[in-house]
């Protein structure tokens, strides 16, 4: 049995009956990059330097899609070795491929005004507004309606996401959530009978249009929601609001993201405990 073989036996045997098909799906995406060579190989023969190679001229180009595939091989290979297909332990002579975080960037509070402003008469207005304002994830945006506006207690209620086109529930019990409305989020999400259905894909297009008609950096869609938490925290928003504003599970989780955009707010702490002293007891710093 090739390579090729043993591992869509694999996913179809012990991935696609119980994770989402999205994650199989990824699985697959990221097997796509093993050199033919490689999957063409009898499972048996398969050498950890062929898997190594090509790890790393994935690592190279992308860094976390390497990651996936190390730990789809590593399971994979794994369970293979505890059947005696292979030899038991043959990913551990492969490294784990280091993750190279991309530098996370966002738009300000002026540019997303601009942002906003262009992207007023956009059919996707709602959606793109519910990332920029709301910090919903692309997925759980998509999936809104008029009727998880409850208007009296003036808050969202997150529940849904779509993925590869279907409607499904949320992953985690935090991601279930009511996001606070303002007066003006609230306006628009009453003004409209519909937000305008649309796939992933032609709401990334809008967004890369609106941005490109406001003149904006190129901020990725997912980034709108780093633009949410960022001007949140900008505001004075403690890390545990912002937890449960985003739905992430883990305080830790927001802290490790957003804990370098906070230094203006520390830098401005800073000024005040100097001017404090200044007052209360006269001293120069």
């Amino acid at each position: 049995m090739k390579l090729r073989d043993y591992m869509e036996m694999w996913l179809t045997t012990y991935v696609d009956p119980v994770r989402a098909a999205s994650t199989a799906k990824g699985y697959r995406q990221a097997l796509r990059h093993l050199g033919d060579d490689v999957q063409d190989t009898e499972l048996g023969q398969v050498m950890p330097l062929a898997l190594q190679r090509d790890i790393n001229i994935l690592a190279a180009r992308h860094s976390r899609q390497a990651q996936v595939l190390y730990a789809v091989l590593h399971a994979a290979l794994g369970r293979a070795g505890r059947l005696g297909m292979v030899a038991p332990g043959l990913m551990a002579a492969v490294d784990k491929p280091a993750h190279r975080k991309r530098r996370m960037r966002w738009l300000t509070a002026r540019q997303l005004a601009q942002y906003m402003t262009a992207a007023a008469d956009d059919a996707y207005y709602v959606r793109l507004a519910l990332m920029a304002i709301c910090g919903l994830r692309r997925g759980e945006a998509l999936a809104v309606v008029p009727g998880d506006v409850d208007t009296a207690r003036a808050v969202l209620m997150v529940r849904r996401q779509v993925v590869a086109g279907q409607i499904k529930a949320l992953k985690t019990e935090s991601s279930c959530r009511d996001v606070p409305l303002g007066d003006g989020m609230m306006r628009l999400l009453m003004s409209r009978a519909d937000y305008g259905y649309c796939s992933a894909t032609t709401l990334y297009k809008h967004h890369q249009r609106v941005l490109t008609k406001a003149r904006l950096p190129g901020v990725t869609i997912h980034e709108l929601r780093h633009t949410c938490a960022t001007t949140l925290l900008s505001a004075g928003a403690g890390m545990a609001t912002i937890q449960h504003y985003l739905g992430h599970a883990r305080y830790g989780t927001t802290a490790d993201i957003y804990a370098h955009t906070s230094r203006d707010a520390l830098t401005r702490a800073a000024r005040m405990i100097d001017g404090l002293m200044e007052q209360q007891l006269g001293m120069a710093i």
